[in-house]
């Protein structure tokens, strides 16, 4: 997944867990670096957790990365490269 944004502007992506009912634990993580101003935080919505990056990047770059968000299976997630100019 790839996505360009603008540094100084705030910035936010949501990652959904695997929508199995059978979901018991929810761990959102980040292999690599964001870029300086976006945090990842774990958040509820519609009564189901959802891993949320979101903030102001005050870096410009590309920057690559890994969210996982363990699923009730242990597994699941999505590569991202960000652009922020």
């Amino acid at each position: 997944m790839g996505c360009n944004t603008m540094g100084d502007l705030p910035h936010r992506s949501v990652f959904p867990p695997d929508p199995t009912p059978q979901t018991k634990e929810y761990c959102p993580r980040v292999r690599g670096n964001l870029p300086q101003g976006l945090t990842l935080r774990e958040q509820v919505m519609d009564g189901k957790p959802v891993a949320v990056i979101e903030g102001t990047p005050t870096q410009t770059g590309e920057f690559i990365f890994v969210v996982s968000v363990l699923d009730w299976r242990g597994r699941g997630y999505q590569w991202i490269r960000l652009v922020v100019e």
